[in-house]
């Protein structure tokens, strides 16, 4: 679409793959890169002619990490890639970046015990790292949360895994992503089946340096506000993020 904020103008159709959820533009302006929900890809586009350049299959990234189990064929489908951005490190290269992209679903990293004890852990997300330069992928685990900071009605510690990776931002080389953290092994209560858990990931490193339970958070917030531990206590269960766009110069 040309001349969005004027007259908006549809130049050119572009065919990507099934269900495209997000799109992330090269820092100076050539690429943009489209995941593509159903199909399990990554479409690569040239952002000044408008051709497809290539298409990134993550089904088979995904397969080849084995999480999906042995002699797993690859097919569409498998990976569900949700949400895309992309790094700037502020030079007129774009084949120096880092597009990061989740996967949304959690992946299973052990069987579940026949007692149901680590269901709440035994599962981790993924996010996958694809080099602008190359267009090698590479995946960065993100692991369960031991403890949630809320025991069960039996008073027992409870974790959860990050599952539905619905956003992402990147500021200074670092991934912020929020997910919707379960915690399924009973018995359950309101205070511990879902946790909004934030990863901050460094996207270089391929590591995890921070992860931050919101939940508990608003927890210690109303601890030391002395705030009633009834309907006065409320707490955000699925976050998201915002994008905040900077301030122009005066």
């Amino acid at each position: 679409i040309d001349d969005l904020f004027e007259t908006p103008v549809k130049i050119a159709d572009i065919p990507v793959g099934s269900e495209p959820t997000g799109l992330a533009l090269s820092p100076n302006n050539r690429r943009l890169y489209v995941a593509n929900w159903v199909d399990g890809t990554v479409t690569v586009v040239d952002a000044v002619d408008h051709s497809v350049i290539e298409t990134i299959d993550l089904n088979q990234v995904l397969v080849d990490t084995g999480v999906l189990g042995p002699n797993q064929p690859n097919r569409a489908a498998l990976a569900h890639p949700r949400s895309i951005a992309i790094t700037n490190d502020g030079d007129a290269d774009d084949d120096d970046e880092i597009i990061a992209v989740t996967e949304f679903f959690a992946a299973r990293s052990a069987p579940e015990a026949n007692d149901g004890s680590n269901v709440d852990i035994n599962w981790f997300g993924i996010v996958y790292t694809i080099d602008s330069g190359t267009g090698e992928v590479s995946t960065i685990a993100l692991d369960a949360v031991d403890d949630t900071g809320f025991n069960d009605n039996n008073n027992a510690v409870t974790g959860c895994f990050p599952n539905q990776l619905q956003s992402l931002t990147i500021r200074d080389g670092l991934a912020f992503i929020p997910t919707i953290c379960a915690s399924p092994r009973g018995p359950t209560s309101v205070k511990t089946m879902t946790h909004p858990v934030l990863y901050v990931v460094d996207l270089a490193a391929g590591t995890t340096v921070d992860q931050v339970n919101l939940n508990a958070a608003f927890e210690a917030h109303y601890a030391d506000g002395s705030v009633p531990d009834d309907a006065s206590r409320r707490y955000p269960l699925v976050a998201d993020l915002g994008r905040r766009d900077p301030v122009p110069a005066a």
